[in-house]
């Protein structure tokens, strides 16, 4: 069952199976990329902690200036 479109990326599901979506021809299944980010956010996390984790200022405020102006 097709459930959106968004972006040229539909999500499929089926009664037996996780999201799916399909990139580039190729079904990838949401649950893994929750997995991923989940993954990613401990390395960061674990890296503040030890005072590791650097902050590039000039790039993140370049980032939220160009957010704020809809750029």
């Amino acid at each position: 069952m097709l459930n959106s479109v968004n972006g040229g990326s539909a999500i499929y599901q089926s009664n037996n199976t996780a999201l799916m979506e399909k990139k580039g021809g190729v079904l990838e299944n949401s649950a893994s990329k929750d997995v991923s980010k989940t993954n990613r956010a401990d390395e960061i996390k674990r890296a503040i902690q030890s005072g590791e984790y650097k902050i590039d200022l000039d790039k993140t405020s370049e980032k939220m200036a160009l957010n704020l102006l809809g750029v």
